[in-house]
């Protein structure tokens, strides 16, 4: 199937030519490295095809296959190195999501903390199908930011559908337990909003909980 009106699509403002903006789909031959030039972002690994091995500042030299994903956090430093001839989706976000109106970050908390770092989950039937269509995208260069946020949104939807909260809470505890760096983001970008319920909205949690983790960062208020 061609695409219509190539031109217009690619000249259009709304292109994506960013590496780190949405979707991106990559294939690496047995023994190639993988690195991530930007620590901004969290990335959500999609493995369709082989083994890599992935390290961070959390854990060193750790596997997983094809048919499942993996939750990267920013700050981490991540490196990868491709066990086999391997082929992936990669998903690349900020702070700035959400997973559900009817599940916040915050109502995950309730859940035991995972105690390893590393957290595989399988690619259920459902969101291969998400996959399988990003892929059909990618193909015929259908690179619109306004289709990658929809499928962000699309992604999250599955999580909240098809997996359970406890797999949610395990899979995405490096957010929710603190392990990024509550203090680099707040200085990063408090000049972007203007009200401290705002920058908690950032955050993902209650402005209970900012008030009290940017007492423990910072030693004061946020009003102050």
């Amino acid at each position: 199937m061609d695409l219509l009106y190539v031109k217009e699509h690619l000249n259009c403002k709304n292109y994506v030519s960013d590496f780190h903006i949405g979707f991106n789909y990559e294939e690496r031959k047995a023994g190639e490295e993988l690195d991530s030039e930007d620590e901004y972002f969290h990335y959500i690994v999609f493995l369709l095809k082989g083994e890599l091995e992935v390290s961070t500042r959390e854990y060193a030299k750790r596997r997983f296959s094809q048919e499942e994903m993996i939750f990267i956090p920013q700050n981490v430093e991540p490196s990868g190195v491709a066990i086999t001839d391997v082929k992936f989706l990669v998903l690349s976000f900020d702070n700035q999501f959400s997973l559900c109106d009817q599940l916040t970050l915050d109502s995950l908390r309730v859940y035991p903390e995972s105690e390893d770092p590393f957290v595989k989950l399988p690619i259920r039937s459902p969101m291969q199908m998400v996959i399988d269509s990003l892929i059909f995208y990618h193909e015929h260069k259908i690179r619109c930011k306004n289709l990658h946020a929809i499928k962000q949104k699309e992604v999250f939807l599955i999580f909240r559908t098809f997996y359970t909260k406890e797999e949610i809470a395990a899979f995405l505890s490096p957010i929710l337990n603190w392990h990024l760096d509550f203090k680099s983001f707040i200085l990063r970008h408090y000049q972007e909003v203007k009200t401290v319920d705002e920058l908690a909205d950032m955050c993902h949690i209650s402005i209970r909980s900012f008030n009290r983790k940017f007492n423990e960062s910072f030693g004061d208020s946020p009003y102050s």
